[in-house]
């Protein structure tokens, strides 16, 4: 990684696409790293993913809402679902 975690989008579509080293830097420098620009607190490391998967009110895995506006943008995407579902 050659930028500081703060500046790196996660949902951009090459580190969607190969996470690994955002994960690797991610958990060596802050293994509880909220997403620039979100409401999302990403949790790394066995012992903080075992607490957070014990508190389901507090943490979830849901990321519908956040990817559906930039699927929606996607032109491929959009003339799909303006086909409608058969």
């Amino acid at each position: 990684m050659n930028k500081p975690l703060d500046q790196i989008n996660f949902f951009a579509p090459d580190v969607l696409e190969n996470p690994f080293d955002f994960y690797q830097a991610a958990l060596a420098e802050q293994p509880v790293l909220k997403l620039p620009e979100t409401n999302i607190y990403l949790v790394l490391g066995y012992d903080l993913i075992n607490e957070a998967c014990k508190r389901i009110d507090e943490f979830s895995n849901d990321f519908g809402a956040i990817l559906s506006g930039q699927r929606a943008q996607d032109p491929d995407v959009k003339a799909i679902l303006d086909q409608g579902w058969p």
